[in-house]
């Protein structure tokens, strides 16, 4: 079923429309150059007030300026399982980075660094954009890849082409919401954690944040060796996942590396689960 377009959507595109309109009565030479300085003036950068400093994010769509002005309010568990496990001097994998707002975040410690995961092109565009735009560029490695448990070229399915979004599948059109009529699809290469740190000299990780819709198994049996060294996990375990018997398999390869399931109590709406080392806790 299409979903109603919003009155902000109606009201954007109105006044888009009406700029136009007005343009193109000089003729399409003006039009054109009055719609592309209307575009450098209009630069869609929103700007985001973190209690450890400010954040831009560069949104080139409905779904990117939403993920940039929910950055705060969306997960406030992520951001609190940041502040108080990823140390100065460790290192964070971002596993679903999407436009790279909890990597962005966690580098606003000095001497914090991350790698950012994000398959989608159109997203990985404004992760890199990001980056760049709040000097972490340094910092902050984005990779084009998808993390799994297999190296090859696999397809991406696409439940939306806009950037920002999600709900993408790889391999096959079935994310943790079940099937769907994928919007398109783009090749990727998919790789093992493991294989990247050994072949390809990627920084093995302290901490883990894995938010891939569904994938998150597939993403944990690639890490191998990787998970003797890392402190904390924060992983998305759906209820779905609980009936499948697929968060009990995320469970046992985890425990099997010696990091179990802490209750963490900024953890409200229940998808996010912290596991940690033993000798971490407490």
């Amino acid at each position: 079923m299409r979903r109603r377009p919003s009155f902000a959507r109606i009201l954007g595109g109105g006044i888009a429309g009406l700029g136009r309109g007005l343009t193109h009565l000089f003729g399409a030479r003006v039009s054109a150059r009055a719609a592309a300085h209307a575009v450098a003036t209009l630069a869609p950068v929103v700007p985001v007030s973190t209690s450890r400093g400010d954040l831009r994010f560069w949104c080139d769509s409905e779904m990117s300026a939403k993920r940039a002005l929910g950055a705060l309010r969306q997960e406030p568990d992520t951001l609190a399982w940041i502040e108080q496990y990823v140390q100065p001097g460790e290192h964070f994998w971002d596993i679903g980075a999407n436009i790279g707002v909890y990597g962005l975040y966690a580098c606003l410690r000095e001497d914090v660094t991350a790698t950012c995961f994000e398959p989608v092109a159109s997203t990985f565009a404004i992760l890199v954009r990001n980056a760049a735009l709040n000097g972490v560029a340094g910092r902050l490695t984005p990779l084009c890849i998808a993390l799994s448990n297999t190296n090859c070229i696999v397809p991406l399915y696409l439940s939306n082409p806009e950037s920002g979004s999600s709900m993408h599948a790889l391999s096959r059109a079935q994310n943790v919401q079940g099937a769907f009529a994928a919007a398109g699809f783009q090749p990727v290469p998919a790789m093992r954690g493991d294989k990247l740190a050994a072949d390809l000299g990627a920084r093995a990780p302290n901490h883990l944040k894995i938010d891939v819709d569904g994938h998150e198994l597939q993403v944990l049996e690639g890490m191998g060796a990787l998970l003797q060294d890392v402190r904390t996990v924060w992983i998305e375990m759906t209820v779905a996942g609980e009936a499948s018997g697929e968060n009990a398999r995320i469970r046992a390869v985890l425990n099997a590396f010696g990091l179990f399931e802490l209750p963490f109590t900024a953890a409200k709406h229940g998808r996010n689960k912290l596991f940690v080392r033993r000798s971490e806790k407490g």
